[in-house]
């Protein structure tokens, strides 16, 4: 199944995460681990969650595989269940779950999870001409539409292909 980069989705996705607050997730950070976390670097990671939020709602509720800055914001505001619920509502009208072990059930998971990691960096440079991937933020374990039924999607040229990843025990 075919599902284009809805562009006109993304803008308005972009709108809607702007208004999102993380002053306190930042102040949080900041405080709980100085050594790895800056304002410039919080900063930033909270700007890439808004657009990797604003990428899974064009997509129509794929993920990508995010960087480990992503990835804590999102664990952040996860743990602030009434905004990451009402957020959430606002952006997808539904809860959007959180998979944290795409790519550690078994040898041919891994190699599906690198896949799409690599097809998440392609997409996130044709987006945001910056890598997702680098440095400290490496590719984390944990993109998912819900926990019994993977979504992924795989790039061919322009057009972004999703195929279903079954759960394997």
């Amino acid at each position: 199944m075919t599902l284009p980069f809805d562009k006109i989705m993304f803008k308005s996705a972009l709108v809607v995460t702007a208004q999102w607050d993380f002053g306190l997730a930042i102040q949080k950070l900041l405080e709980s681990n100085p050594e790895q976390w800056n304002r410039l670097r919080a900063e930033k990671a909270v700007l890439d969650y808004q657009r990797y939020m604003a990428v899974t709602k064009a997509l129509g509720g794929i993920q990508l595989v995010p960087n480990a800055d992503i990835d804590e914001i999102w664990h952040m505001h996860i743990l602030d269940t009434r905004a990451y619920m009402k957020d959430c509502e606002a952006l997808f009208g539904e809860f959007l779950h959180h998979y944290p072990y795409f790519g550690m059930l078994s040898e041919e998971n891994q190699q599906e999870w690198l896949s799409v990691q690599a097809q998440s960096e392609q997409l996130w440079l044709s987006l945001f001409d910056q890598p997702l991937y680098s440095g400290d933020s490496v590719a984390q374990k944990c993109p998912q539409a819900c926990p019994c039924h993977i979504e992924q999607l795989s790039l061919r040229g322009s057009s972004v292909i999703a195929s279903e990843i079954s759960k394997s025990a």
